[in-house]
C-alpha cells in the first residue's frame, strides 16, 4: 500500500497519515483504511501475484530437492517460482462513501 498523495500543504492528511501508520503498526488495517478514507487520501495498492497450484508444486519439488542433496535443481526450481512473479496495481481515492451512492456502491460490489 502506497499513498498517492503530497502532504505538504494538507496538514489534515499528513496528520490522518501518521494516525494510519500507527494503527497499521498495530495491525488494525480495517481502522487505518478508514482513517485515510475520512481524509480523502489516494492510496496505491501493489500486488504481487504467482499462480499458486503450480508455485506450491514447484516448492515442494524445491525441498524435496534439498533434502536429496540437488542444490542447483532445487535453485532451479525455486527460481521458477520467482520467475513466475507478477505485480499489479490499482489506486484508488478513498472518499466517504455519501448516503446516495453506498447502496449502489454496495450492489455493484457483489456484481465484480
Amino acid at each position: 500500500m502506497t499513498v498517492a498523495d503530497d502532504f505538504g500543504s494538507k496538514p489534515e492528511q499528513a496528520t490522518a497519515l501518521a494516525s494510519a501508520n500507527e494503527k497499521l503498526g498495530k495491525g488494525q488495517r480495517v481502522n487505518a483504511m478508514q482513517t485515510l478514507k475520512l481524509a480523502n487520501v489516494k492510496i496505491a495498492y501493489t500486488m504481487a501475484l504467482v499462480p499458486l497450484k503450480q508455485t506450491i508444486t514447484n516448492v515442494d519439488e524445491a525441498a524435496h530437492l534439498i533434502a536429496s542433496d540437488k542444490y542447483y535443481q532445487a535453485d532451479q526450481k525455486l527460481k521458477s517460482v520467482q520467475d513466475s512473479e507478477r505485480f499489479d496495481w490499482l489506486q484508488l481515492t478513498a472518499t466517504p462513501a455519501t448516503a446516495a451512492s453506498a447502496p449502489a456502491a454496495a450492489s455493484s460490489a457483489g456484481h465484480s
